[in-house]
């Protein structure tokens, strides 16, 4: 009896000690002079009980940038399951005869909105060469050796005339970051622009053209040369299914070809435009027609064969590199998805509904919760802290998604997001967060595991602070070290 008391001593000591440090460290931080003119909210509660253990301006709605990610990939495990995969088909229609080889038809590439197909980084076959010729190989072994119509990119799996977010910046969309989520994306829907660096200040460096190629683009250069090692300051302005773009900003001065990553027009397009290359190129397969989007063309709607069904990597490897790398394509793609489940419907605003929906169904009170995309880069999303604490305590109560949900999210010191952080702290092995992060915006949403083995589901989100990113975080840091105290 004596033990069992002097163990059930210890646990309340250890848990009001450490509640002692998180609210001293709250207390410092919330009084902080860089962020006197700033929208702080701040809640921690424990995960068991729901009991709200430390909070500031807890309800106070602030823009999250990427910890809206948590809010769509919980939903996504929970409403489709860690297990779920994408599918994308190979189909013809019109009449083929298998004696001579012809279709007198079209191949059409149809997506169900995989947004990691032909991605370097995350599918089941290694790269976009591999995956076309995966596609190819499949053409092929149908005996299809000419075809009369055309290759035909269809997206159409997700609705609306493009894949960007509701309310983006109009310097987002044409950068790797602001892909737009379609039914077929292709290589993440972003490309390297390859220039040639020059090696006088204020001179254009030259356009030497994209890697992988992207028909129908042209740019208009208004780049210019800055110092050795300022890094990348361009930035490229286009628009969906425009074939016209503008990059202006800077890139060092140098010898050397450099790299930066932009979002390509009309991703649909693209990955008709690989399959025709790699059909004439590799397998003689001759096309009377060029590639093209489902929707640059007027065509009868005939009964279509499928021929080849490639399957993406299951959700949750998905959701981990979304939240581990925050992609935002991913989470727009996930968005969409789960409107398209909910209602037939594959849009933002059809996705913003299912998520809100699942989330009240899960006990999250949603007052003053405003959501316009799946990823968090628009700036009109506006959530509290509170809402995205009770999100990541529903999401560990859900026995059938909370281990994927768990792993999914970068850990202190190790991966993801917070490699580089907590250092050398308590931290280590024991904080997993998303982080988020925009001009004058950072939040981190997560899970603190305390010495006591309690788990406590905590955001953080500040707006508009007066100092530089890389001192807001250290403050941030601080604040998260003593929830693992």
């Amino acid at each position: 009896m004596r033990q069992l008391l002097f163990i059930l001593f210890l646990f309340l000591k250890i848990s009001l000690f450490g509640q002692a440090a998180l609210n001293k460290a709250l207390s410092k931080f919330v009084n902080d002079s860089d962020l006197a003119t700033a929208g702080i909210s701040i809640t921690v509660m424990d995960v068991q009980t729901g009991q709200l253990i430390a909070s500031h301006q807890a309800d106070r709605s602030l823009i999250p940038a990427s910890s809206m990610k948590i809010v769509t990939t919980g939903a996504a495990l929970g409403m489709l399951s860690p297990d779920y995969v994408f599918k994308t088909e190979i189909q013809y229609d019109g009449a083929f005869n298998l004696q001579t080889g012809v279709l007198d038809g079209n191949i059409y590439l149809k997506g169900y909105g995989d947004p990691t197909l032909g991605s370097a980084d995350l599918m089941t076959v290694p790269d976009l060469n591999t995956v076309m010729n995966q596609f190819a190989d499949a053409i092929d072994n149908a005996g299809i050796c000419k075809i009369n119509g055309r290759i035909i990119g269809d997206g159409t799996f997700y609705q609306g005339i493009d894949g960007i977010g509701l309310n983006w910046q109009w310097d987002d969309i044409g950068n790797y970051y602001g892909a737009g989520a379609y039914g077929l994306n292709i290589h993440e829907n972003y490309y390297y622009l390859n220039l040639k660096q020059v090696p006088i200040l204020g001179s254009q460096p030259k356009i030497l053209g994209t890697t992988p190629y992207v028909p129908e683009i042209t740019f208009s250069n208004k780049l210019t040369s800055a110092s050795s090692g300022t890094g990348d300051n361009s930035y490229i302005f286009t628009a969906p299914y425009s074939d016209e773009s503008l990059i202006r900003g800077t890139i060092p001065i140098g010898n050397n070809t450099f790299k930066v990553k932009g979002s390509m027009p009309d991703p649909v397009l693209t990955a008709a435009y690989y399959l025709h290359q790699q059909l004439k190129e590799n397998y003689r397969v001759t096309i009377r027609k060029s590639p093209s989007n489902i929707e640059d063309i007027n065509i009868p709607i005939l009964p279509k064969k499928t021929i080849h069904t490639y399957y993406s990597p299951k959700l949750s490897t998905i959701v981990e590199r979304t939240n581990m790398e925050s992609i935002n394509l991913y989470a727009e793609s996930l968005l969409r998805l789960m409107g398209q489940v909910q209602s037939s419907t594959g849009t933002p605003e059809a996705g913003i509904d299912a998520v809100k929906k699942y989330w009240e169904g899960k006990g999250v009170k949603l007052d003053g919760f405003f959501m316009e995309d799946g990823s968090g880069l628009s700036s009109k999303n506006a959530v509290s802290s509170r809402h995205l604490a009770a999100i990541m305590r529903a999401a560990a109560n859900d026995n059938a998604t909370n281990v994927a949900f768990f792993n999914s999210l970068p850990k202190a010191g190790e991966s993801g997001t917070l490699k580089n952080m907590f250092k050398g702290t308590k931290a280590i092995g024991n904080l997993r967060a998303k982080s988020g992060s925009m001009t004058r915006v950072r939040s981190y949403t997560g899970y603190a595991t305390r010495p006591n083995g309690k788990q406590w589901s905590f955001s953080v989100i500040v707006n508009n602070y007066n100092c530089t990113g890389g001192e807001i975080r250290r403050k941030l840091q601080d604040l998260m070290e003593s929830m693992c105290e």
